[in-house]
């Protein structure tokens, strides 16, 4: 009787040991499916995150009519050039590539010293050996001509012993970048008023 006892109470204990070990087993392939299941989930929620405290897209300007008022921080950006660290830039407009450009006017203040591009759709086979090529660079598979706007720029202005950019300009281009090439970054607070118009042949 003792030992049909102890016999049970064994098999008990290893049938304990069994359910634990499957309970166990379960429980770790839950976590795997879990994380297998919330690490992408993460990660495409991280690079949308990424994607929207960048640059604007057209989507953003379906109307082709632009009335905003912004604070905005820049973002790096890569270059094109190797060894050149990267750039600081605010896209106030995005490159335009369906055949139109933006017309407009903006006002500016910017936490530091800053440039302003204006840039263009560019095709260097439009231009002969024999003509030097405008400035330009490549953004992703895109070369693009840039207009600097130093002239039209206050650069730097002092203000309570601190020097930043402020300005008001019109302009007409491809697209509109706040920008700094020594990778500092900075913020700026603009008022803007464009419209995208069609390119005439």
């Amino acid at each position: 009787m003792r030992y049909i006892l102890n016999f049970n109470i064994n098999l008990i204990n290893s049938l304990d040991t069994i359910v634990g070990m499957d309970i166990k087993y379960i429980l770790y392939c839950i976590i795997i499916l879990l994380a297998l299941f919330t690490i992408p989930y993460f990660f495409m929620h991280l690079y949308a995150e990424l994607e929207n405290s960048t640059s604007p897209s057209i989507s953003d300007f379906a109307d082709n009519e632009v009335i905003h008022q912004k604070t905005v921080s820049s973002t790096p950006a890569s270059v094109s050039a190797p060894g050149l660290k990267p750039h600081e830039v605010v896209f106030a407009l995005p490159l335009r590539e369906d055949g139109k450009i933006w017309s407009g006017t903006v006002t500016f203040t910017a936490s530091k010293p800053i440039e302003v591009e204006i840039l263009h759709n560019y095709n260097p086979k439009d231009i002969s050996n024999l003509h030097d090529e405008p400035y330009n660079a490549v953004i992703g598979d895109k070369r693009i001509a840039i207009s600097q706007l130093r002239n039209i720029v206050e650069l730097p202005l002092t203000i309570n012993n601190s020097q930043i950019s402020s300005g008001t300009f019109d302009f007409v281009g491809s697209a509109l970048v706040f920008h700094k090439t020594d990778s500092t970054p900075f913020s700026i607070t603009y008022s803007l008023d464009a419209i995208a118009k069609d390119i005439t042949p």
